[in-house]
């Protein structure tokens, strides 16, 4: 699925939830945004429903930063022009040196 979608599955910190807050933020702008200007519209198929969405997360995607207000579309851009690399599994050890089960 993330490869369908050009994204990076990153896990996060475990026992270390200092990205928490700014994910759930993120998500919280993007409902709020989204669902307001869904809320008075009426869409008679799914085309179109997914036309509208695509239309404004683009213009959310688009919209400044307020703390790097040159960070907007350029940003999001870029990552669609990355190289691919694949992934390399790697096996982890507890601090026990144990392999986890």
């Amino acid at each position: 699925m993330a490869a369908h979608y050009g994204v990076a599955v990153v896990p996060t910190r475990v026992r270390k939830p200092r990205d928490k807050a700014k994910v759930e933020g993120g998500v919280l702008i993007v409902e709020r945004w989204i669902l307001a200007a869904l809320r008075h519209r009426q869409h008679f198929s799914l085309g179109q429903l997914n036309a509208t969405l695509r239309e404004l997360l683009e213009k959310l995607n688009s919209r400044p930063f307020r703390k790097f207000p040159a960070a907007g579309a350029t940003t999001s851009s870029s990552w669609t022009n990355q190289p691919y690399s694949p992934c390399q599994l790697s096996v982890m050890s507890t601090r026990n040196g144990r392999r986890p089960e």
